[in-house]
């Protein structure tokens, strides 16, 4: 019984992934708010690009799906399986989080609930191991692409105007 409480435990852990990685790297950005703001505005940019691929690929999630919790339900673009929101999300965090800090204690904690959240999605059959793979993919890409804009713009100098 001990097993299976801590196995639905470490489910929850990767069902609520996506939240727990951004709580964490919003506490680790708050020193550094130009990269705190380039992430949650990244944040969001990658969750309508999970929702516009997810309308235009349209590709069904696994039969027999288990919901962890009963608000475990899909609906809109979200009845579509590729790609996994929650590997994009957490893959995204992970890749931005580390580019910023360099930090490998942050990229082992992200890791370890990046791999919860994939396991949780697999097990549960929300997704196919590709859709898993392709969301972890298209977040680590647009992680990666946030965090260069973001470099270029905290790099460049601002200009102060002497009023005097």
């Amino acid at each position: 019984m001990e097993n299976t409480k801590t196995l639905y435990e470490l489910d929850m852990i990767g069902f609520l992934g996506p939240l727990i990685v951004v709580l964490v790297n919003v506490y680790n950005l708050l020193v550094q708010p130009v990269y705190l703001a380039g992430y949650v505005l990244s944040l969001l940019v990658n969750s309508v690009i999970n929702m516009l691929l997810k309308s235009y690929i349209q590709e069904s999630r696994p039969y027999n799906s288990i919901n962890i919790v009963t608000f475990d339900t899909h609906r809109g673009a979200d009845i579509y399986g590729m790609p996994s929101g929650h590997a994009q999300s957490v893959a995204f965090s992970t890749m931005y989080i580390y580019l910023v800090q360099k930090s490998m204690w942050v990229l082992m904690l992200d890791m370890i609930i990046l791999s919860l959240t994939v396991l949780q999605r697999w097990n549960y059959r929300k997704h196919t191991i590709y859709q898993l793979s392709i969301g972890c993919i298209i977040g680590a890409a647009v992680g990666y692409i946030s965090y260069t804009v973001i470099k270029k713009i905290a790099e460049t100098p601002t200009k102060t105007h002497n009023i005097l």
